[in-house]
């Protein structure tokens, strides 16, 4: 983003179709209370998916949102939040009839959260955004590479740069190389104007 918040549109039309076609591959789909509140996003499946039963992961530590946002439709979401939760927010939610469960006293543990989801035959999860929920991630993968397989990011031809501007990837970020997540396969493809990049850092 640009240091005054401005994220729309940064990609082109191509990419964010295709973007869409990744996130209806897997079976989930994460993104955090930011990303709902700037965008407010449906994180719906797309084409051949457009039917499937793609399951929305909310990161609202404070069970803050209200539900007025598309991705409150349905039932189909599932959110998660911390000790930083009040009881007030939490029977908020309960009243509501959406699902929600703490993982973290103050910041969500990302490895208990992909657990529960695979207890609940989610085989794959595709981590959408923002900043802070990638860095989260990244964060965790940096203490235990088998938490990310693979990461795939669009490149539009342009330079935002600031001090202040949004990051891709937040969270506390590694203290040494040995820690970064690295690809043992990467491959570069032209999508539309962008540059699509798709890494894979765990192989099966």
């Amino acid at each position: 983003a640009t240091s005054g918040g401005e994220s729309q549109w940064i990609t082109s039309e191509v990419s964010r179709k295709d973007a869409r076609m990744e996130r209806s591959l897997h079976d989930c789909v994460v993104v955090g209370s930011g990303t709902v509140l700037s965008d407010d996003p449906e994180l719906a499946p797309h084409g051949k998916f457009k039917k499937k039963n793609l399951l929305r992961v909310i990161i609202d530590r404070k069970l803050s949102l209200s539900f007025d946002h598309k991705v409150f439709r349905d039932e189909n979401v599932f959110v998660v939040c911390t000790g930083l939760a009040s009881e007030r927010n939490r029977a908020r939610y309960k009243k509501a009839g959406f699902r929600f469960r703490q993982f973290g006293k103050d910041v969500v543990n990302v490895k208990s959260l992909l657990k529960h989801l695979g207890s609940k035959n989610i085989q794959s999860v595709f981590v959408e955004g923002g900043s802070e929920v990638s860095g989260l991630f990244v964060d965790a993968a940096s203490k235990d590479a088998s938490l990310i397989d693979q990461v795939v990011y669009y490149y539009a031809p342009m330079l935002l740069g600031g001090r202040k501007a949004t990051s891709v990837v937040a969270g506390e970020g590694v203290s040494s190389l040995k820690n970064a997540i690295s690809f043992s396969e990467s491959e570069f493809s032209v999508s539309g104007k962008d540059l699509k990049f798709s890494g894979k850092a765990n192989l099966y």
